[in-house]
């Protein structure tokens, strides 16, 4: 496709323009990812401005600007000076891509846990009842039958209505995405209309760019106050049983349900949980029907209600909903129990889950505690540049719950994990410590702690989830939890 920059910025705001009658065939932001012909647009970020990099945006044959002032364009070079270039960025690119958002129904899922989960389960109920569904996540964006693997929760702007234009093209007729408080924040989704909105929660989480929980609120709220992010009959869906819940209720326009364990329009009774699943009865609005899963743990009945909630009001029947999430396994690297090739009568119980903040890793240790009680070993660490506040209330945490405790390296990133692990230790009490030990390497921290296992314990491996890598300061290396627990079962003696 080509287009001239003028066309492109046509009822669109910007400050000027030199030499409007040129043609762009496409949009980047990353100069990794140039492609000759594209406009390049250069956006500041925490460590970064792509102002510095224009030069080797026009060495890979970039052929126009979007700029923050008229001194950046060089001497016949096209280009665009706007006044915010990341909302530009979303702007011309849902202008670019033709609108997809308007010509799907979109499902947007925001909150600090259970967005993976509920994103994951809607779309596999949704595609199970015949419905050509697509799905934008952490793990993997879909599209019908084709599945990717993702970079971002939310993509940038430009890969985010490039993949909605994909969904369109290929006749999908509704998107499930999980909308993070980053792209809501940083325009990401700016063009994109909602039918419905969802909220599962709001815990301590993504601080190191936020600078504080109000501002993080704030963030999520967008989804629910900016009504240029929905149309005209948006309904939301928030958990009722949250602290924040009141405040996403009061500034949401349009219609609103809630659900909740014994409370909302969508709400659980006769709870039971096992080691293997769950079940529970589901009032929905004027029905009530049982409802069993293969999800394990309280914070699964809150995913399962919300995912009933969006998909009843999606048009599914409650009977066709209860007979699908019946058969839906857990979402990979959502407290996934790992095993051995071939099974053996007695052997720990290894569980591999995502937990990475501080609610997160509570609610999979007290599923875990009540399921063996006292017999709970405990793997974890916290990600380098990243909130660090929460690196010693994981500890306290920890200790509430675990009887065995190894705290590792996760994803130091620029950190030095030796100084990471320190933080996390100091969240112990003297008293707390006899059960805590540190180990550097994650694989050696995982071998010990299964070998050093009781057969009827159940080892929690928690903070990389699906990840199958480990960023480090100078390298990315492959590494799977899933894998290195595998091996040592594998072993188990």
């Amino acid at each position: 496709m080509m287009i001239s920059i003028k066309e492109l910025f046509e009822n669109l705001p910007y400050l000027s323009m030199v030499k409007e009658n040129t043609e762009i065939s496409g949009i980047s932001y990353n100069t990794k990812d140039i492609d000759p012909g594209d406009i390049f647009v250069c956006l500041k970020g925490q460590n970064s401005d792509g102002h510095s990099f224009i030069d080797e945006a026009l060495k890979k044959r970039a052929k126009a600007l979007v700029v923050s002032h008229k001194k950046y364009i060089p001497k016949g070079i096209s280009g665009v000076v706007v006044s915010d270039t990341r909302k530009t960025l979303a702007e011309i690119s849902n202008k670019f891509y033709d609108y997809p958002g308007n010509d799907i129904k979109l499902i947007g899922i925001t909150g600090t846990n259970g967005k993976t989960t509920t994103s994951t389960v809607v779309h596999e109920i949704l595609t199970r009842s015949g419905i050509k569904s697509g799905l934008i996540g952490t793990m993997n964006w879909i599209v019908g039958e084709e599945t990717h693997k993702s970079i971002h929760t939310t993509p940038q702007a430009v890969e985010l209505q490039s993949m909605l234009r994909q969904m369109v093209d290929s006749d999908v007729e509704t998107t499930v995405m999980e909308v993070s408080s980053h792209a809501l924040s940083l325009d990401r989704v700016t063009g994109c209309k909602y039918d419905i909105v969802a909220y599962t929660n709001l815990t301590q989480d993504h601080l190191d760019f936020h600078k504080n929980m109000d501002e993080y609120l704030n963030a999520k709220m967008r989804l629910f106050t900016d009504k240029t992010l929905h149309k005209d009959d948006a309904v939301a869906v928030i958990n009722i049983d949250d602290p924040y819940s009141c405040v996403f209720l009061e500034n949401f326009s349009g219609k609103k349900y809630t659900y909740g364990i014994s409370n909302g329009d969508f709400c659980a009774e006769n709870i039971e949980m096992t080691s293997t699943g769950s079940s529970f009865k589901v009032i929905c609005i004027k029905e009530e029907l049982d409802i069993k899963l293969k999800l394990i743990g309280k914070f699964n009945i809150y995913n399962a209600l919300l995912a009933i909630a969006i998909c009843y009001l999606n048009g599914i029947e409650l009977r066709k909903i209860a007979k699908i999430i019946a058969g839906i396994e857990p979402v990979d690297g959502r407290f996934q129990v790992v095993q051995a090739d071939k099974k053996r009568k007695k052997m720990p119980t290894v569980i591999v889950d995502y937990a990475h903040t501080p609610d997160g890793l509570e609610k999979i240790l007290e599923t875990a505690y009540n399921i063996a009680p006292g017999r709970v070993n405990l793997i974890f660490g916290c990600g380098g540049d990243r909130d660090r506040a929460k690196r010693p209330k994981m500890a306290n945490i920890a200790a509430k719950y675990a009887s065995k405790i190894i705290v590792t390296s996760d994803n130091p990133r620029t950190e030095n994990p030796i100084d990471i692990i320190d933080e996390v230790l100091s969240g112990f009490c003297v008293e707390e410590m006899t059960k805590v030990e540190a180990v550097l390497d994650r694989e050696e921290a995982i071998n010990k702690m299964i070998i050093e296992s009781e057969e009827m314990d159940v080892i929690i491996i928690a903070g990389k989830g699906h990840e199958d890598y480990q960023i480090f300061a100078d390298r990315t290396i492959h590494f799977d939890d899933r894998e290195v627990a595998k091996k040592a079962l594998n072993n188990y003696k």
